[in-house]
């Protein structure tokens, strides 16, 4: 419908408010005379025609819409507008055309107005220095349309979404307390910032949006990139925070406030803020949830890292590229259930004895692996490298250290709760001969399997604790400290003494090593299957060389057997009888033949007897070490620990004093032959093994008095005329020297 007033001259009035302006017509003159009318307006600009017209200006009594009728409409005016060349002071509507002004001090369009400014299909060109688009108060849609050089917010809370908007310039916001809402939805910044200045609480949300330069937040609100490219981000207020899903960021300048960049629903990412002391890692810990990962791009971080349960943190690039440090402090503590990886942790210049990761006395489950872990300047400080003073467990794989200075340092140590760890597959090495690589106060669970220590450190400096180490280098030269704990090291290579103080338990199987060391109650034991010479006492017996010759004791009639072996034939007649080989006993004045329980003897031999029923009620036999050797099978009332067939069952025994120990075993088949050996280990327990299994450990009746060894049958006089025939092969005794 068109109203009755009168046309403005030159203008052509279309149906339905429409106002059809040929290049030299006033626009103005059409807003004003949509202006008064009221209602919705549009006024249409002719293709390729340019209006030398500036401080276009509703009055906000019509909603107006200025249009481009086809490509090439321009408003440009020749002379410099006195406040913008489209100064929208009230709701306007633009579509298809360029707008541009011809002075840097004034502003291609200028929104100053509680409601709603449109642009759609427009190109709003200012002249740099100055701003294309500026806005005082009220809310900006631009659609499908540019700007440049500069968007500019300041005065009054401004909104400001651009979708499919192509920015030649910077957006930035003036640096008042105001708190702006600015969304940003596929758009192009050409490598463009967005610098908010405001302190106030602006949000800001851009979703695929390409080359952004860089993002500045210095007030307290929150800024939300999706999908998109940002160079460089700042945020350079406490309260403020930078969240980014998705997308490419390639560097962090300040990180006051919080930076946070979440790569899909369950992954956080990190760069290294150029400020290195800015909080990155502490920010995304405290963004994640359980069973989110953490991943920290090359780079250098110095900050304390405090983790949290459930949430991974891992490096990402070559060795050695992530940098956790701090300068005198301690770095990270660990949280339950999770596994830090791929790191370098670094302690620089410490001036106190400091930790480079604890658990703070809690109880965590918690993996570190591949980290490499560094100490500048140790100095004479008792650092710890891994501090476990929790009941927790433990997993260090595939880390290393190499430590000097000549403080008392701990490579690792649990203590005061006893926690389970495991070490697989690490490198650690100390030059401090102060120092220690494990040490144990506490009664924690130690396994591991493919370690290195070397350097001039202790191993170990224990009084407490199970160890149980494979296929490991013990190769630190300094004597160990080992009182109170039980170890145990299959397939190693030590080149320290191995030392087993007070109350210690060393077992060793298939190892290398120079030399032992046992004080007061400390037992050492060589379980291999085979019995070393030095640095051990030992007693070999073999029958390779005619019995006669063998050099041991005998009691009835062995009888060489042929092919290293002897035969232990007894028939059970009207008298008891008795055949056996033993100890000799020593001449005077040479060294002693018998064995400790203190120095913890090893007595392992190889047997088979032919029939084990026939060897029933009218038999019994001894096979192990005894405090006096005699005619029968040891009772009470002497010390000694070895097998025993008591003519009904085959028993593990062992004895002290007047009390005795029996427990029945599954009885060997009949001419099976079977490795048979007993462990005594001084004031603990007694172990039975046979065929290399453990079958039975007793810590009742541990034998004290010196033991000699014997291989006794023994047929009972009950006149039956059977006979029953023993074979012993090669064996020996062993223990500690003193």
């Amino acid at each position: 419908m068109v109203m009755g007033t009168k046309t403005p001259q030159g203008v052509r009035l279309n149906p339905q408010n429409t106002l059809e302006l040929s290049q030299g017509m006033s626009i103005q003159v059409a807003i004003n005379t949509a202006d008064a009318h009221g209602g919705n307006w549009t006024i249409l600009l002719y293709p390729g025609a340019v209006y030398n017209e500036g401080d276009l200006t509703p009055s906000g009594a019509a909603n107006i819409t200025i249009k481009g009728m086809g490509a090439g409409a321009v408003i440009a005016p020749a002379a410099a507008p006195a406040i913008a060349v489209i100064n929208a002071t009230a709701p306007l509507n633009l579509e298809d055309i360029t707008v541009i002004s011809p002075d840097a001090t004034m502003p291609a369009v200028l929104v100053n107005t509680a409601g709603a400014f449109i642009a759609t299909r427009c190109n709003i060109v200012g002249t740099a220095p100055g701003y294309g688009l500026q806005m005082l108060q009220g809310s900006a849609d631009i659609i499908h349309s540019s700007l440049s050089p500069d968007t500019h917010l300041s005065t009054a809370r401004c909104l400001l979404d651009c979708f499919f908007v192509t920015f030649l310039g910077d957006i930035i916001t003036a640096a008042e307390p105001l708190n702006h809402d600015i969304d940003l939805m596929s758009c192009e910044m050409t490598n463009g910032s967005i610098t908010s200045l405001a302190t106030g609480a602006t949000v800001i949300a851009c979703d695929g949006v390409s080359t952004i330069d860089a993002i500045t937040n210095s007030g307290t609100g929150l800024f939300t990139i999706r999908g998109s490219y940002v160079d460089s981000i700042n945020c350079l207020n406490a309260g403020g925070s930078v969240r980014v899903r998705g997308g490419t960021v390639n560097s962090i300048t300040r990180a006051v406030g919080s930076v946070v960049w979440w790569q899909d629903n369950n992954t956080l990412k990190v760069i290294a803020c150029d400020t290195t002391t800015d909080t990155v890692i502490g920010w995304a810990i405290a963004e994640a949830a359980a069973g989110d990962v953490i991943l920290l791009h090359p780079g250098t971080y110095d900050e304390p890292v405090v983790c949290k349960a459930g949430v991974n943190l891992k490096g990402i690039g070559l060795k050695g590229s992530v940098v956790i440090q701090r300068t005198d402090s301690d770095i990270i503590t660990l949280a339950n259930n999770i596994e830090i990886a791929d790191l370098t942790v670094r302690l620089v210049t410490p001036n106190a004895a400091r930790y480079l990761i604890l658990d703070n006395a809690a109880a965590c489950t918690a993996k570190m692996t591949n980290l490499v872990m560094e100490i500048t300047t140790p100095s004479n400080f008792a650092h710890n490298i891994f501090r476990f003073s929790g009941a927790g467990t433990y997993t260090i794989e595939r880390c290393s250290y190499d430590i000097g200075g000549n403080g008392s340092t701990y490579g690792v140590n649990n203590q005061p709760n006893a926690a389970t760890i495991k070490l697989v597959g690490n490198d650690f090495t100390m030059t401090n001969p102060n120092a220690q690589h494990i040490g144990s106060p506490a009664s924690g669970t130690w396994t591991g399997s493919g370690n290195r220590w070397t350097g001039t450190s202790k191993v170990f400096s224990i009084n407490a604790g199970t160890f149980t180490f494979d296929n490991c280098a013990l190769l630190s030269t300094r004597t160990w400290v080992n009182t109170g704990s039980t170890i145990t090291l299959r397939n190693c290579a030590i080149e320290a003494p191995v030392v087993a103080g007070n109350g210690a338990l060393v077992r060793m199987k298939n190892c290398s090593y120079r030399a032992i060391q046992r004080t007061a109650t400390g037992n050492i034991v060589d379980e291999s299957p085979e019995l070393k010479d030095a640095p051990w006492h030992i007693e070999r017996w073999t029958w390779q060389a005619a019995l006669a010759n063998a050099q041991v004791g005998v009691r009835g009639a062995p009888v060489d057997g042929g092919s290293g072996q002897v035969h232990l034939p007894v028939t059970d007649g009207g008298a008891a009888s008795r055949v056996a080989v033993e100890a000799n006993a020593e001449v005077v004045g040479t060294l002693g033949t018998e064995f400790t329980p203190a120095k913890t003897p090893r007595f392992i031999t190889q047997i088979a007897i032919d029939n084990w029923a026939t060897a029933a009620t009218n038999f019994k036999m001894f096979f192990g070490l005894r405090e006096t050797l005699g005619d029968n099978v040891p009772v009470a009332n002497e010390d000694h620990a070895g097998f025993e067939w008591d003519a009904t069952n085959f028993n593990a025994i062992n004895g002290l004093g007047a009390n005795k120990s029996s427990t029945a075993l599954t009885t060997p088949g009949n001419g099976v032959h079977v490795q048979l050996e007993v462990i005594v280990v001084g004031g603990v327990q007694v172990e039975f093994y046979i065929n290399g299994v453990l079958v039975h450990t007793e810590t009742n009746n541990v034998p004290a008095a010196v033991l000699d060894w014997q291989h006794l049958m023994e047929a009972l006089a009950n006149s039956t005329a059977t006979t029953i025939n023993g074979t012993m092969r090669n064996g020996g005794t062993q223990e500690c020297p003193s």
